[in-house]
């Protein structure tokens, strides 16, 4: 159940362009998850597949200076590299001919697996999912997901029927065209505008938190697969569990039948608070204004505590030598107080520091060393969109049935994804391809309350969860026994969030009540 306070949005920089539009509106679709019901059939193991290498080295274009660039990549993307196209073309790709946006055709499968997240890269997603089916297929669960499917499905549908009126309508008039091509040279510029290279930013996450802190306070539990949640919904797993293909947002049902030895404790949501608490006060005393995004992640700007401390680091080079040493002193200290461990990422972005903490995952540090455009856009092309902050398993899926899977294929067909998509979806992700912004840039960040409490049962939260879009408050429960119950509980809700808008300043334009039933 959850309690919604909208709070209004920003006015869009730019003015819609006035284009010929087809009659026919979708959408963007929001993905949930729902709590299926048990299953009793027995599975083996999913083996895994070959470690793949954590680093690779990518060098600016000649157009800039010279400069060896260091990261680890993404260990699931397009075998193809998209280049970002000249302003009067949006079909060619630097992959190769691409195929016709009218040709495009897409049925999305029910997707039960993802294995993009740390500790997960070598499980077989293949095998894995073709397990999950089996195991689930006559579940509610797997129809609920197939409806999901569907409802995916008749929105690319709406979108391709887009495209087509697109080609037809604009591409087909040069002068239409035209008027497009300077609206999104326009937004581009805008968002460019914003780009800068001056602040190290560095977001620090802690590892398996919730699991982490249950095999602290159960020392046995070290050397088990080990499941935080219910049978219903899985918050977080541990490494030994996530070897087995087990993984946060999975039924635990589900969970039993890839590893029968999984053990699932409830979340302890008063020691992860005190854990939190302590994580949190080591990373405030080199930035005190750092950015709680949950229990477990935090984002900090190091550029106060640099120009005390490291006042001869003058030059990029010199500065980010002296961020990776902090950082480590940071991750140290906060497993001296903790006896956690924790992840970062630094980079001249808060996005890009969230998506560098997942690289060297679990208990380490990379850093995103890109001080011009050219390096940052070259970097960013290849990326899958999964990647990004604020993409799940939903936007993935609708974007592939469009053709687009990394983030220069975004930046290639930006003209026709600004034709078909809402503007607030389309700046979002043309930000994410420009490097510039993102669903944790410092203007947009806020974290959902259950996020910051621990009362989502579904603990590590969704990235589509950390737009500021509303303020609210969720409870995950079993079946209550009365009608009062309920009503007590969204009383609750309801309180909560008010006192999140008192804190936070901020006036609401509608409350929201929601109610999620079991299927």
């Amino acid at each position: 159940m959850e309690t919604n306070s909208s709070t209004p949005p920003p006015p869009p920089p730019l003015q819609s362009v006035a284009l010929p539009l087809p009659s026919r509106e979708a959408p963007f679709l929001t993905h949930a998850l729902a709590a299926p019901q048990n299953s009793s059939t027995d599975c083996t193991p999913v083996p895994s597949s070959p470690d793949v290498s954590s680093t690779s080295h990518v060098t600016q274009s000649p157009s800039s200076t010279s400069r060896s660039v260091t990261y680890a990549p993404q260990l699931e993307h397009s075998a193809s590299r998209s280049t970002p196209v000249a302003e009067h073309d949006d079909s060619a790709s630097g992959s190769g001919q691409r195929q016709p946006h009218s040709a495009l055709r897409s049925a999305p499968q029910v997707s039960v697996f993802d294995n993009t997240k740390a500790g997960l890269q070598s499980v077989d997603k293949e095998k894995t999912e073709a397990l999950i089916k089996e195991l689930s297929k006559n579940s509610s669960y797997y129809q609920n997901e197939e409806r999901k499917a569907a409802n995916r499905q008749k929105h690319i549908d709406a979108l391709l029927e887009k495209t087509r009126y697109y080609e037809a309508s604009v591409r087909g008039r040069p002068d239409v065209f035209r008027k497009l091509q300077r609206e999104v040279a326009d937004l581009e510029a805008t968002i460019e505008s914003h780009r800068e290279f001056d602040h190290i930013y560095v977001h620090l996450d802690m590892d398996m938190f919730y699991a982490a802190v249950e095999m602290k306070k159960n020392p046995r539990f070290r050397t088990l697969p080990l499941g935080i949640g219910t049978i219903g919904m899985l918050s977080t797993t541990n490494y030994i569990a996530r070897q087995y293909g087990v993984r946060s947002g999975m039924p635990g049902f589900i969970g039993l039948k890839l590893c029968p030895e999984l053990v699932i404790v409830p979340t302890d949501f008063a020691a992860c608070r005190v854990e939190s608490q302590k994580f949190k006060a080591v990373v405030r005393s080199y930035d005190p204004s750092a950015h709680g995004l949950g229990m477990d992640e935090i984002m900090m700007c190091l550029n106060s505590y640099l120009a005390v401390h490291c006042m001869s680091a003058t030059t990029h080079a010199e500065r980010f030598d002296a961020a990776e040493k902090i950082v480590e002193e940071c991750r140290r200290r906060v497993h001296e107080e903790t006896e956690l461990t924790a992840s970062a990422g630094i980079a001249p972005t808060p996005t890009l520091a969230k998506m560098a903490s997942n690289y060297k995952k679990p208990n380490g540090q990379s850093s995103v060393r890109l001080f011009t455009r050219e390096a940052v856009m070259d970097f960013l092309s290849p990326i899958a969109v999964r990647q990004v902050p604020g993409i799940g398993k939903s936007q993935e899926s609708i974007l592939a049935g469009l053709g687009i899977h990394t983030l220069g294929d975004i930046y290639a067909e930006r003209h026709r994804l600004y034709y078909i998509l809402t503007r607030k979806t389309y700046e979002f992700l043309l930000c994410s391809a420009m490097g510039v912004g993102g669903m944790y840039d410092s203007q947009e960040v806020t974290t959902s309350s259950s996020a910051v409490d621990g009362s989502a049962e579904d603990g590590e939260g969704a990235e589509e969860d950390w737009w500021r879009k509303s303020v609210g408050q969720e409870r995950t429960f079993s079946r209550l026994l009365n009608r009062g119950d309920l009503q007590s509980i969204a009383y609750r809700n309801l309180h909560k969030s008010h006192s999140i808008l008192v804190k936070e300043r901020l006036l609401t334009s509608q409350i929201v009540l929601k109610l999620k039933y079991r299927t």
